[in-house]
């Protein structure tokens, strides 16, 4: 199936008014397709999961209105990407982690936060991660930074002339599409610090995380990795495609 242009709406009246726009997101570098999906929170009805044919996790039922509807536009979002893949009927399932669970070859990630949800996938041979965050308020900032950031990220961050709300923010989706890249394979916990911050690009809109500790073979410690983002919306977009081999 042909890719379809950055603003051409693959979906939007069978779901509407839940679904407000479907559409492929351009993702420099990335090596699969991914797809954007805007939902209206207020517009949620349970039942929507069955008219979708859409499986909702046991944990799911529990969940309050709006987690739910998150789930929903997600899940819909990777049934579109899928298709772009040639796997129109496929079916993601959670994991014991609540981690999705992508059909034979295809490897994802799905993000969501706002009013939009992401779902990027690919049949290479590469891990995906992909978030999506809002620029962190001045007191959120300040209460987490020494979580996410050493001193020298900080200065690094500072050097590129990065403003410190944005680039914390920027620092913080990167690690966090790391870890969904990472954390089913190398089989272990790993925090924000467990990944250091050691370049920015802010022309070329990369940077690079160098792991401070052995996560598996594949990924041991000093392993620098390379993640991309882009402007968004909402605030920042962070995505990645690691290859499982150095």
């Amino acid at each position: 199936m042909p890719a379809l242009a950055a603003s051409q709406a693959i979906v939007a009246e069978p779901v509407a008014p839940f679904v407000v726009e479907c559409q492929q997101r351009q993702l420099a570098g990335f090596p699969g397709v991914c797809i954007e999906c805007h939902f209206d929170p207020s517009q949620f009805r349970p039942a929507l999961f069955a008219e979708l044919a859409i499986a909702q996790p046991a944990a799911m039922h529990r969940a309050v209105p709006a987690r739910q509807a998150e789930f929903l536009a997600g899940r819909y979002a990777a049934r579109c990407a899928l298709s772009q893949l040639n796997q129109p009927d496929a079916d993601v399932r959670i994991n014991s982690s609540r981690g999705p669970v992508w059909p034979g070859d295809i490897r994802g990630a799905l993000t969501h936060s706002g009013r939009s949800a992401l779902c990027a996938v690919t049949r290479a041979s590469c891990l995906v991660g992909i978030d999506l965050e809002a620029v962190l308020c001045a007191r959120t900032a300040a209460d987490t930074q020494s979580l996410i950031l050493k001193p020298a990220e900080r200065e690094l961050l500072r050097e590129s002339g990065a403003d410190f709300r944005w680039g914390l923010t920027l620092v913080f989706s990167a690690k966090e599409s790391l870890f969904k890249a990472l954390h089913l394979v190398v089989g272990q916990y790993f925090d924000f610090l467990d990944a250091e911050l050691v370049a920015v690009d802010r022309q070329r809109q990369c940077l690079q995380l160098q792991l401070l500790k052995n996560l598996a073979p594949a990924f041991p410690r000093d392993r620098v990795l390379t993640l991309h983002w882009q402007p968004h919306p909402v605030g920042i977009l962070t995505y990645t495609a690691i290859a499982a081999a150095s």
